[in-house]
């Protein structure tokens, strides 16, 4: 199969542009809001305009009181003070006998006359002042009216621009929104295409590269007849190189398993001698022929653990795995487990090149490679055993010094069945 040419057939849904947003494709609880924000602008309108009337009637009303009353009071003193003068003209009239009775009713018509004027002279300067009072109260009333107008005309215009400017904003979020969501149903697609290749991926490589393993393995066992040393050595090399296959794809569908939280751990308690025995089996194999010490270590105090089998053997092979590696000739490789109450932590300590500092957190990510041409490997497999030891609940961490080795430890507390 020809993995680069492989093209999987793709369909998407085109979804049309957005364009400039109308009063025809505003949502509809937008136009909704905007009719109760007019319905109440009216109506805290229609308020203040019951409220300014009242004000200005009080208002009048309570100034035409107090004109009223200071107008009455001055009457009553005015009054007081010509019955005072009457009363004073009649005692000098009964005292003086001198002047003629005919005096007297002149001097009394004089007064009459005189109060007559001083009457119509009063009544014509309180409706100068009545209608000067009013002229003020239409002007008052017309300024303000005036001023009331723009600023509400002001309001109106402030509320449009503002609305505009949602408009455009919403127009543009609307765009983004479907872009976005063009954008998702394109992605979507390629999810869904790459699941379909993954599938046919594992279903069409994993059973004929398994048939390999299995074919050189009989081979290897002698079942076809006794081989010579030079056949067996290119056979152990296909068998190598189909286990090296399947461990890669079983990589990738463990990458889409726990991608898509489908990873299934099976935790119950194990024993840590037969982990590391089923282990070293392939492992020491690989060590030896770079003659290198590997050595399995397990304290007294960490014998018995929960965790799941397979997928912890699949963790201590990869980290081993990944030691052998890339420790020279004639190394040293040990691995060593410490336990307490709560926690069990295995180590796995070498003797190699070590790690740039600057590489220390880059190891763990997808496709992470020690050196850019590095291609011993997809890069999966410490992304993978941190993922598989998250699950259950621990931590995967690494310390090294370039030049003196690295030493990568994971942790996996008692309680990872709760983390299942």
């Amino acid at each position: 199969m020809d993995f680069q040419s492989f093209s999987p057939p793709c369909t998407i849904t085109q979804h049309p542009t957005p364009g400039k947003m109308t009063n025809k494709t505003k949502p509809s609880n937008l136009v909704d809001e905007r009719k109760r924000t007019d319905d109440s602008l009216d109506a805290e309108r229609d308020r203040s305009r019951k409220s300014l009337a009242e004000t200005k009637l009080q208002t009048q009303t309570q100034t035409d009181d107090d004109i009223a009353k200071e107008r009455a009071m001055a009457d009553n003193v005015a009054e007081t003070n010509r019955n005072n003068a009457d009363l004073s003209r009649k005692e000098h009239r009964f005292y003086n006998t001198q002047i003629p009775p005919q005096s007297h009713t002149l001097d009394d018509q004089l007064l009459r006359n005189e109060r007559l004027e001083v009457y119509a002279a009063v009544e014509l300067e309180r409706r100068n002042v009545d209608e000067a009072f009013h002229n003020e109260r239409e002007v008052q009333g017309a300024l303000l009216e005036m001023i009331i107008t723009q600023e509400r005309s002001l309001t109106d215009i402030n509320l449009r621009a503002e609305r505009t400017q949602t408009d455009s904003e919403i127009d543009t979020s609307s765009r983004q929104l479907n872009s976005e969501i063009f954008e998702h149903q394109i992605t979507k697609t390629s999810l869904t295409t790459r699941d379909e290749f993954l599938a046919i991926f594992s279903h069409d490589l994993r059973n004929p590269i398994g048939t390999v393993s299995n074919i050189a393995d009989m081979l290897l066992e002698e079942e076809a007849g006794p081989l010579t040393p030079t056949l067996k050595q290119w056979i152990s090399a296909v068998k190598t190189s189909a286990d090296s296959a399947l461990r890669l794809i079983s990589d990738i569908l463990d990458i889409e398993r726990i991608s898509h939280n489908n990873l299934a751990l099976n935790i119950k308690p194990n024993s840590i001698k037969k982990l590391f025995r089923e282990a070293s089996t392939g492992l020491l194999l690989q060590a030896l022929e770079k003659q290198i010490d590997l050595q399995f270590i397990a304290s007294k105090s960490s014998l018995d653990f929960p965790f799941d089998f397979d997928r912890i053997s699949q963790v201590l092979s990869n980290l081993v795995t990944n030691a052998i590696k890339f420790t020279p000739k004639g190394g040293s490789i040990s691995v060593r487990t410490t336990s307490t109450d709560a926690v069990l932590t295995v180590s796995v300590q070498d003797s190699g090149v070590g790690i740039p500092r600057n590489k220390s957190k880059v190891v763990f990510e997808k496709f992470a490679q020690l050196h850019d041409k590095d291609r011993r490997g997809l890069g999966l497999g410490l992304h993978i055993s941190t993922m598989l030891v998250q699950a259950h609940g621990g931590n995967l961490s690494v310390v090294s010094e370039p030049g003196k080795g690295s030493t990568f430890s994971f942790t996996l507390p008692r309680d990872s069945a709760q983390h299942s």
